[in-house]
């Protein structure tokens, strides 16, 4: 051996030395890798369905290596759990039919543990013929890992379960803004199944003036990357319009990198219907603080109810026309105001109250009615009412009935050309009206009563001495300056006491009437008369001569003696005596004139005839 050669054995032991200390670094290197990982070497030779596994895979399944011989169907039958070896038996099909191995986990029976999984990584190693000859891999203990995977699928699924039930809608989406989490309260709220959500966007799931909303909203959080809250509107599974309070913020990664929004919306519907309504109220009540300011200006129901709808026009915005509808006593219905409608043919309405939509519908008539759809109820044979102004049928109207005194007198209807316009609080402040403006209007009629009462005589209905003397003298007051021709008469109604005596007051007043309805017949816009005294009468006439007057007043003399007073003792007729003054010529104050008047009234009682 020359020094040559021995120098290259040296340098070849050198090396292999070197080979062998690294083989054996990494086999203890391997041996550690094994120990940590709880990881154990295994083969299979298919031919005769030998397996061979190290030590370690005893360790792991717990069993002695002396006490069995492992093959395949050993290992399916004694070793893989019940539960997996339908699993296991597929992949073993797999292998020896068609060469193909997989890396799959299995639950495994262990003599001491409870549960122990195993994870089988494996590689064909060789082929004879056309079959699969021998498999080989490594079995790692993934029991914990499978644990702890469990725990986080048992976790994930506690909050799954604990967010579906909170009832706030809460969603999840990336920074893309596509969501990729919802909960059930989430789904119930839009009305879409959860995999018409899950993947979509705002574009997707909303209509696009609140999804324009939406986005908005969530590529300003992205870009300031702080918490966001504010109220939109949300489309509704029912369809309606809800009004909501979104509270948002950022999600991020450890290294606080923005990757998601998490969203909760909060549904304030009640609370902003609540708050609508309590300021519908407050101005009701400023409406019927105003009416009843003005209460005494109204000189009769059409100039109230005027004032009540100019006033509505405020609380109900929607509104666009709308009627007063009075019932009469003959059960017709007519209109004694109207907005927006042909006037003509309001004032020539006249529908009986029973062919009304109000009179055919359910408590319409001791509660507010909204009925939708109008245009479709006139084509299936509902009586059209009058014609609007505008080109735009009415669609939707809100009928409030007044009832007085327990009788149903008005009926309110606010109409608009949009459909279903009119909600549950412009239910809740008409129903509020419904109950309170009849009180209103109590005061209003009773004002009215006692002033005709102040006015007027509370039998005839003609003014009385207080209200008649009034307008005498202003309007002598008016004419001292003009050349108008005044006269004043007074009339004595014969008998009176005679006929109260005899007959009963019940006749007398029937006396008294028939003499109010010949002063009727004498009345001209120019004329004003009144009853002064129990069987006395004045009138006062302009614009005409003495000798026309006197012989009206002639003629109805004479009519007067004709006409027939029925009684219990039979027929009477009735008489009266009268005098004339005239302004100017018998003077000028009132009292002048009436002095003359009733000079002349008693001086035409012998002519006069009596009972």
């Amino acid at each position: 051996m020359n020094e040559s050669y021995q120098n290259q054995l040296e340098t070849l032991k050198d090396q292999l030395s070197i080979a062998i200390s690294r083989i054996l670094e990494l086999e203890e290197r391997f041996k550690c890798a094994k120990d940590i990982t709880h990881m154990g070497m295994w083969d299979w030779d298919m031919i005769s369905q030998q397996v061979n596994v190290s030590q370690e895979i005893y360790e792991i399944m717990g069993i002695n290596p002396d006490d069995i011989h492992l093959t395949i169907p050993y290992i399916q039958d004694f070793l893989i759990h019940p539960d997996d070896r339908e699993l296991f038996q597929e992949s073993v099909f797999n292998a020896t039919t068609f060469g193909q191995v997989d890396n799959t986990s299995y639950r495994v029976l262990h003599p001491t543990k409870k549960e122990c999984y195993i994870r089988l990584q494996s590689k064909l190693i060789s082929i004879e013929g056309n079959r699969p000859a021998k498999v080989m891999g490594v079995l790692i203990d993934v029991t914990d890992e499978v644990k702890v995977h469990q725990q986080l699928a048992d976790e994930k699924d506690f909050i799954e379960t604990l967010i579906d039930n909170i009832p706030n809608p809460i969603y999840y989406k990336d920074s893309d803004f596509i969501y990729r989490y919802c909960n059930q309260s989430f789904v119930e709220f839009i009305g879409l199944p959860k995999d018409q959500i899950i993947g979509k966007t705002v574009y997707d799931v909303a209509p696009p003036e609140q999804a324009d909303v939406y986005y908005k909203a969530d590529a300003d959080l992205f870009r300031n990357e702080g918490k966001q809250t504010y109220e939109s509107t949300v489309l509704h599974a029912d369809g309606t319009l809800h009004y909501v309070l979104f509270n948002k913020g950022i999600h991020r990664r450890a290294n606080g990198k923005s990757i998601g929004i998490i969203g909760l919306m909060q549904d304030i519907t009640e609370s902003r219907r609540n708050e609508l309504q309590l300021k519908m109220l407050y101005k009701v009540k400023d409406v019927f603080l105003n009416i009843n300011h003005n209460l005494f200006s109204y000189k009769d129901d059409q100039s109230f109810f005027t004032a009540i709808q100019s006033e509505l026009q405020l609380i109900f915005a929607s509104r666009e026309q709308s009627t007063v509808l009075r019932l009469k006593d003959d059960g017709y219905l007519t209109i004694l105001v109207n907005k927006g409608f042909n006037n003509q043919e309001a004032e020539a309405f006249n529908l009986k109250y029973e062919d009304s939509f109000i009179y055919n519908s359910n408590d319409a008539e001791s509660k507010v009615m909204i009925v939708n759809d109008i245009a479709s109820r006139v084509e299936h044979g509902i009586p059209k009412v009058i014609t609007s102004k505008n080109t735009n049928e009415v669609q939707s109207t809100m009928s409030i009935p007044l009832h007085i005194n327990g009788k149903l007198r008005w009926i309110i209807c606010l109409d608009s050309s949009q459909n279903n316009i009119y909600t549950d609080t412009d239910l809740a402040i008409a129903e509020y009206i419904r109950e309170e403006l009849p009180i209103l209007y109590r005061v209003y009629d009773l004002y009215q009563q006692t002033l005709h009462l102040s006015k007027y005589d509370g039998l005839t209905g003609l003014f009385n001495r207080r209200t008649f003397d009034k307008i005498c003298e202003s309007t002598l007051d008016a004419t001292i300056e003009d050349d108008v021709p005044i006269l004043i008469a007074l009339f004595d109604l014969n008998g009176l006491k005679k006929v109260n005596d005899t007959y009963g007051h019940h006749i007398g007043d029937a006396y008294i009437m028939a003499m109010t309805d010949l002063i009727h017949d004498l009345t001209t816009p120019v004329t004003t008369f009144g009853r002064i005294g129990g069987d006395e009468f004045a009138g006062m006439f302009l614009k005409d001569t003495l000798n026309n007057v006197t012989k009206k007043i002639l003629t109805a003399q004479q009519q007067f003696s004709k006409t027939l007073i029925h009684t219990s003792l039979g027929d009477i007729t009735g008489g009266f005596s009268f005098g004339i003054a005239e302004y100017g010529k018998d003077g000028k104050l009132k009292s002048e004139l009436l002095k003359v008047a009733d000079k002349r009234m008693y001086a035409n009682k012998p002519f006069s005839i009596d009972l």
